[in-house]
């Protein structure tokens, strides 16, 4: 989605999900930040790191960029039906939002060619 991700996750291995979920935002910002400082020709770059930077300002305990909200909004799937009912909603989220006509159109979903979804090394 353009200004909201979902994740359907579950931690293994004696891992909380609560601290994967922050390292996923810490990983991510950095990542983006460094990108966004680096990259003169991104077109958006002024008014994103402006609008980050504001951010980051407003809440203690930050480096002076946030990218990611301080909280999540987490559900808890622990049935079947809620697993089909919540992966459903993320697959048709960019349709409701008029992004695409069929789940399967959203690149950034799984939906699109199903396990298939490659992310950028860095």
């Amino acid at each position: 989605m353009s200004n909201h991700v979902h994740l359907l996750a579950a931690a293994a291995g004696g891992s909380q999900l609560a601290g994967i979920i922050r390292d996923l935002k810490k990983f991510t910002s950095g990542t983006i930040h460094r990108k966004l400082v680096g990259d003169v020709s991104e077109s958006r770059r002024t008014w994103m790191l402006a609008i980050f930077e504001e951010a980051g300002r407003e809440q203690v305990g930050n480096s002076g960029f946030q990218l990611w909200q301080q909280h999540n909004q987490p559900l808890l799937v622990d049935t079947a039906a809620d697993l089909d009912r919540v992966a459903e909603y993320i697959r048709n989220n960019p349709v409701k939002a008029g992004m695409v006509c069929v789940p399967e159109d959203y690149v950034y979903s799984s939906a699109f060619k199903p396990g298939l979804l490659r992310l950028e090394e860095v």
